[in-house]
């Protein structure tokens, strides 16, 4: 049986050797466009330099909304810091405002400069309100050129 293989795989073997290697240059392509389509080569060089603008345009305006938006967020950080910062001395100065309206405070400190609790209260009694108007109103009307 092996023998039969092997005079079998003889003409194989003769029809590999007798091959020859494909020509190298059949398949390659000319680097200069000029030989493959006249005219074509200045046409795709406005289109790629076209594209590639278009391209660094998209880029420039990508890159200046970035850095827009990024110096927002940094102005809207900084103005919440401030915000926080305000509303921290709003409470502090609401509570110095309740501990200076403290009656028992007020007290303590009127008497420290002297004042006491009045000996005797005196009332004054004013006339009604429309004598003062119509006492305003003469008066208006006496010393109008």
């Amino acid at each position: 049986m092996s023998a039969d293989l092997e005079s079998n795989s003889l003409p194989a073997l003769a029809r590999l050797k007798r091959r020859t290697p494909p020509d190298p240059m059949r398949f390659a392509v000319s680097a200069r466009p000029s030989t493959l389509h006249k005219g074509l080569a200045a046409e795709d060089f406005v289109l790629l330099c076209g594209c590639a603008a278009a391209l660094l345009l998209l880029l420039v305006a990508y890159l200046a909304q970035s850095a827009s938006i990024t110096r927002q967020a940094y102005t809207v950080q900084g103005l919440q810091a401030t915000l926080e910062r305000v509303e921290h001395e709003n409470r502090l100065l609401r509570v110095e405002i309740a501990r200076l309206e403290d009656l028992r405070r007020i007290e303590r400190r009127a008497a420290e400069l002297g004042f006491g609790t009045p000996e005797r209260i005196h009332y004054l009694r004013l006339p009604e309100e429309s004598s003062h108007s119509e006492v305003g109103l003469s008066a208006t009307a006496a010393t109008a050129p």
